[in-house]
């Protein structure tokens, strides 16, 4: 949480940041352009040291699935990472699941599949 000082710029207020601890809870955003987003605790607890992921999709139960593996493989996705976050381009998945990702959401909370070794959450 930041913090403001008054009368640093005339009316304007300064921001000045405080370093915030990542949640260690698992979650999944879906950004408007199609991108998976991991957050920092998924990538630092399931996908550390793996360049590509496999995208599965439990309709019945409206999940998805984000499974990492080490090799490229056919249909096999490339994991980008910037510091700690990493994405995914799923825009052509999320078509065929019927998903829209320009309806815009809060993220969702995932679950590592300890048996599957998968991230799956229920969209």
């Amino acid at each position: 949480m930041g913090l403001f000082r008054k009368g640093v710029h005339m009316a304007f207020e300064e921001f000045t940041k405080k370093k915030s601890r990542g949640s260690t809870e698992l979650k999944v955003s879906i950004s408007r352009a199609g991108l998976f987003i991991l957050n920092s605790a998924s990538v630092n607890q399931h996908f550390k040291g793996f360049d590509y992921v496999v995208l599965l999709w439990d309709s019945e139960n409206r999940k998805v699935g984000i499974k990492p593996v080490k090799d490229h493989r056919d249909n096999a996705y490339t994991v980008n990472t910037n510091k700690s976050v990493a994405s995914i381009s799923g825009t052509a998945f999320l078509g065929h699941c019927g998903l829209n990702p320009l309806k815009g959401h809060d993220p969702y909370k995932a679950n590592w599949n300890e048996k599957l070794a998968l991230l799956e959450f229920k969209v």
